[in-house]
């Protein structure tokens, strides 16, 4: 499991705070990678996350990331106990100055080491970690070692240098300059990001201002963001020039933002042009945007996961760009229904010639482990052959399945049954769904959402906890079960109450109403909705 926070250096997290912080890390299970980006994390504070986590089992960690942060020596003594490490990312920690208790045999698994602009002298440690550029990671992390920025004598014969071209020829991947002068930070002007809206939000999760003078944004905070989100500033954007300086950011989120007035349909145009230069991107998610071409993305072949739910004006034709020819190393897409008389909902059915494409294309992918398709209308019919054509060949991969506000029913959810690792399933708003029954043995499902369905009995509930289910936390949503507008009658006393207040006692988050009403069907004027 991967977690990812993106912390603002301008404005340091008190020891209180991160003690929560902790806390809350503490509480998720299967954690592989750790992103704690601009946080201004001190030494004290590894301590503590060190001692109340990463010692917990020091051979479960593959990726830290704690770039912009304001660990020393010390902490990498700390750091050097972790096993299974495969990269370390230490950008902008102005006292990592030596790198030398990293150079232990427990360290022999490091296959990447960011050390951008820290004050590291002696590059003779660097030789000891015999991970470096052994596994062919360089597309990965896009390096073996960074060492940009360290104001080192780097010039052919130096000591530093030597090591460098030891490494290059052991086939590391090095990122440094010959001279590898300490570049003052560039002041970056308002002009740069010329969307008055898209500035004043960046100028947000830096906390600065874009003035082109010192005190401003620099590229350097620009290039210590992992992540963007802007979800719900409910924004319009009409050029998204700029990010393309944000080369390090892995996430970009605008859900709930308006792109209509954004050049979608040029291929070539602007918006094009900056996501092509984030050339770490992984994950796309512009649910809820006003979307209506995506003849902008191709070229993104970098993308992992693609997020695309509640863009009803984005027809199915379009949506076919999101196939493995363009985006081969594809692992989650999540799918829009479609309005063709405009009226503001996804309402209009997938017909035979497009259902028949679409099966064609999902199967073309090797990588795919989720699939969402929310607000198409697919029948329980069309499930089946997705099932038959698609699920079924290797049932073992799916992680993830989400298809709200569609027309699944119970012999649906008998099929989904016969796929063992699915962790995520979303089936909000598919009325014909009344009986779980058939999926109470998934023992590997941490969280289902079967809001707006037509539910009677909640004992399946039980059964799925008692089968192992809800064991580990999710990172789509803050719940593990949600049974919003299911019909129930909730109130304490009722037979279905106490199974949630069980479940509740024993650790399972509900999301639930007491009354627990209905809303409208599919294809009455229901909104699509997504979790990602």
């Amino acid at each position: 499991m991967h977690i990812w926070y993106s912390g603002n250096s301008a404005v340091l997290v008190n020891d209180t705070e991160w003690a929560a912080l902790v806390e809350q890390i503490g509480e998720f299970t299967q954690i592989f990678s750790l992103g704690l980006v601009g946080f201004g994390l001190t030494p004290d504070q590894l301590d503590v996350l060190y001692t109340e986590v990463l010692s917990m089992d020091p051979g479960a960690f593959t990726e830290l990331d704690f770039r912009d942060c304001a660990l020393d020596d010390g902490a990498l003594g700390l750091l050097a106990n972790l096993t299974a490490l495969e990269y370390l990312g230490l950008a902008n920690n102005d006292a990592v100055s030596d790198i030398s208790a990293l150079a232990v045999a427990n360290l022999s698994t490091l296959q990447a080491l960011d050390l951008t602009i820290t004050s590291v002298t002696d590059l003779s440690p660097l030789q000891a970690l015999h991970g470096l550029g052994a596994f062919s990671t360089h597309s990965h992390w896009g390096f073996d070692v960074n060492l940009s920025y360290l104001g080192l004598d780097l010039w052919s014969g130096t000591p530093n240098r030597n090591v460098v071209d030891y490494l290059i020829t052991r086939g590391v991947d090095v990122h440094y300059e010959d001279g590898n002068i300490l570049t003052a930070p560039v002041n970056i002007p308002a002009s740069a990001f010329p969307d008055p809206a898209l500035r004043a939000a960046m100028q947000n999760l830096v906390g600065k201002s874009f003035t082109g003078e010192e005190g401003g944004v620099t590229n350097a905070d620009l290039l210590a963001l992992t992540t963007i989100d802007f979800t719900g500033r409910n924004d319009a954007y009409s050029d998204l020039t700029g990010l393309e300086l944000c080369d390090d950011v892995s996430l970009l989120a605008l859900n709930n933002n308006d792109l209509s007035g954004c050049d979608l349909d040029e291929p070539a145009g602007s918006t094009h042009m900056a996501l092509m230069g984030m050339t770490k991107l992984k994950v796309l998610v512009f649910w809820d945007t006003n979307l209506d071409s995506l003849a902008f993305i191709p070229g993104l072949s970098q993308l992992e996961v693609i997020n695309l739910s509640g863009n009803p004006d984005l027809s199915y034709y379009e949506q076919k760009r999101i196939n493995s020819t363009n985006f081969p190393i594809l692992t989650d897409a999540v799918f829009t229904g479609y309005d063709s008389d405009r009226n503001g909902y996804s309402d209009d059915p997938m017909g035979v010639t497009d259902w028949d494409d679409f099966i064609a294309l999902v199967g073309s992918f090797t990588t795919l482990r989720r699939l969402d398709m929310h607000g198409t209308l697919i029948s329980s019919t069309q499930f089946a052959s997705l099932y038959t054509s698609v699920l079924s060949t290797d049932p073992s991969k799916w992680t993830g399945l989400g298809f709200g506000s569609n027309l699944l029913d119970d012999t649906s959810l008998v099929l989904i049954a016969n796929l063992p690792n699915l962790n995520t399933l979303t089936l909000w708003n598919n009325p014909g769904i009344t009986d779980l029954t058939a999926i109470q043995g998934m023992d590997s499902l941490d969280h289902l959402n079967v809001n707006n369905t037509r539910i009677t009995d909640l004992e399946s509930l039980q059964a799925l906890k008692s089968a192992g289910a809800f064991s580990s936390r999710t990172l789509y949503s803050q719940y593990d079960i949600d049974l919003t507008y299911a019909g129930l009658d909730l109130w304490p006393g009722t037979a279905n109450r106490a199974v949630i207040d069980s479940l509740i006692g024993q650790g399972v988050r509900i999301s639930y109403a007491d009354g627990n009403t209905l809303i409208e069907p599919p294809g009455s004027g229901t909104l699509s909705v997504t979790i990602y």
